[in-house]
């Protein structure tokens, strides 16, 4: 029997890289949001040659971190170098998700598959910029990836391909360890399968596979915790990732319990789970394999946001990948009933109308925003009836629009020094990345100093030694940015910790207003 690679047209196969190419290029525009601007930033602080955790605190795994260094590395250090490298992921994501789809059902919901993939994952409305360029992202594409990779005639039967199936999943825990239960149900389900495939003895089988993908597994770990320890960081990844999260600072009022176990199951979530519920029922599979791992895929990665407690939307990413498969496998059902009950010409033209719009309606976005403020402004951009400036104004990047936190980024690029430092009191660390400035300490954020927590007072005192020993030519305090980790915005927490407030009262005076940032000089003979 061929492999089913071989059955899908050169029309079908371009088809599957343009269509989701074309609806994916809004996210090349997008500016850093909060999230993405420290990630960056640490990202920066590598390509300097520094290191994450001694030299920029976050609490988050190495991997998004050195992803971050690599895209600017190769596409320039930028917010464009960043956003690009996000875009070719996932469209690399919707190519996983075709072949998954054609090993499941064939070569017809190739195309299906990666539209509904392209459209899911970018989840459109106003806070698309802040879901995408996440750890879940790449998480959503290692998942499929692996489906895919171990999908094949010989997949679990291949000594390289298993391995490298292992080697995917031990990377996907260090950009969090969460990935560990998805990891593990995979790897079982692809365990049984072998079993059940195996022509002689099925222990033998099942032995081989466990000790070729423990070995892969096993690879990203030994060479993350052996640059630690060789460059002298193991014991801050240890504080940062490890006690941090375990001393009680991830306790805020997230949802951690169970009532957002289903979180995902919303208004725009609906519509692709109706897809993918359709898919299950018409479409007759053709192996097994594919359809057993990803659903091994889909229920891990929900036991693992529900493990982690917080309901985040990007959180459910790297469910909503499998989802879209399943999403794919729908619409192409759908299509083969309408062209087995109407003459071909009619369910083709339904068929080639759908093919976008069913998905899209269903995807958990907004159409009518999706089409209006991406689509269609990306389409003014190559008319150049408008401008990048203009299609990035009015995103909200943090606690502000990118229009104000891009004036902020600037005023500070044109009056800070060479080797002058930059202080900013809030959780807008885009702002230092933007303007190209450096923190005078570790804690580029203030959540970690402000939270209360067993770390906390330590924190301070480190933090209030950095100020000392480098002091900042300019702070800028955030005003209005309130997050679900803390019950006070950014300028109430100085009340809370009066030896910065002070530091600040006594050498700083506001210089420049900018929105809801307080820009404050810091130099000397500032104060009052």
């Amino acid at each position: 029997m061929p492999d089913q690679e071989s059955s899908v047209s050169i029309p079908t196969r371009l088809a599957c890289w343009l269509l989701p190419a074309a609806l994916l290029t809004p996210m090349i525009f997008f500016p850093l949001t909060r999230d993405s601007g420290i990630f960056a930033y640490v990202g920066g602080t590598i390509l300097d040659g520094g290191l994450p955790y001694r030299d920029v605190f976050d609490q988050k795994g190495p991997g998004i971190h050195y992803v971050y260094a690599l895209a600017m590395a190769v596409f320039g250090r930028s917010d464009w170098g960043v956003r690009f490298f996000f875009y070719l992921l996932a469209l690399g994501g919707a190519q996983a998700a075709a072949s998954v789809g054609r090993r499941i059902a064939g070569s017809a919901v190739a195309l299906p598959s990666a539209i509904c993939f392209a459209l899911a994952v970018m989840e459109g409305d106003k806070h698309c910029p802040w879901k995408t360029a996440q750890a879940e992202d790449v998480l959503a594409v290692l998942t499929l990836a692996v489906v895919a990779l171990l999908s094949t005639r010989d997949g679990l039967r291949s000594t390289g391909r298993v391995f490298l199936a292992g080697a995917m999943l031990g990377l996907s825990c260090w950009f969090k360890p969460t990935a560990l239960v998805p990891a593990l149900l995979i790897g079982a389900a692809a365990l049984y399968r072998r079993a059940r495939e195996a022509d002689t003895s099925p222990v033998a089988a099942v032995f081989r596979l466990s000790a070729v993908a423990t070995a892969g597994f096993l690879v990203p770990a030994v060479a993350f915790a052996s640059y630690f320890i060789y460059v002298g960081i193991w014991d801050d990844f240890w504080s940062n990732v490890v006690t941090y999260n375990l001393s009680g600072y991830a306790g805020a009022d997230t949802g951690r319990d169970l009532t957002n176990a289903f979180a995902f199951v919303d208004v725009r979530w609906r519509g692709l789970l109706l897809l993918a519920f359709a898919g299950v029922v018409i479409v007759r599979t053709r192996s097994a394999t594919p359809v057993v791992l990803l659903w091994a895929a889909l229920v891990g990665n929900w036991l693992a946001v529900v493990g982690q407690g917080k309901y985040f939307i990007y959180h459910w990413t790297p469910m909503i990948g499998c989802v879209a498969v399943l999403a794919g496998c729908g619409v192409s059902g759908l299509y083969g009933v309408l062209r087995d009950r109407w003459t071909n010409w009619i369910a083709g033209a339904i068929g080639l109308a759908g093919l976008v719009v069913v998905p899209l309606a269903a995807a958990p976005a907004d159409p009518a925003y999706v089409v209006r403020e991406w689509w269609l402004n990306v389409a003014r951009l190559a008319a150049k009836k408008t401008t990048v400036d203009e299609f990035r104004s009015n995103v909200w990047t943090g606690s502000a629009k990118h229009k104000v936190s891009d004036e902020v980024a600037r005023y500070l690029a044109d009056h800070v020094g060479d080797g002058e430092f930059v202080l900013i009191w809030g959780h807008e660390t885009v702002v230092n990345f933007e303007s190209g400035t450096r923190s005078p300490t570790r804690f580029a954020f203030d959540a970690v100093l402000s939270v209360e927590g067993p770390l906390r007072e330590s924190y301070r005192r480190e933090f209030l030694e950095d100020l000392a020993q480098r002091p900042p030519a300019y702070v800028v305090v955030v005003t209005d940015d309130l997050t679900p980790f803390e019950p006070k915005n950014s300028d109430d927490q100085l009340k809370d910790f009066p030896e910065l407030e002070g530091f600040i009262d006594s050498n700083c005076r506001e210089e420049k207003h900018i929105g809801n940032f307080d820009i404050l000089s810091c130099r000397s003979g500032a104060g009052k």
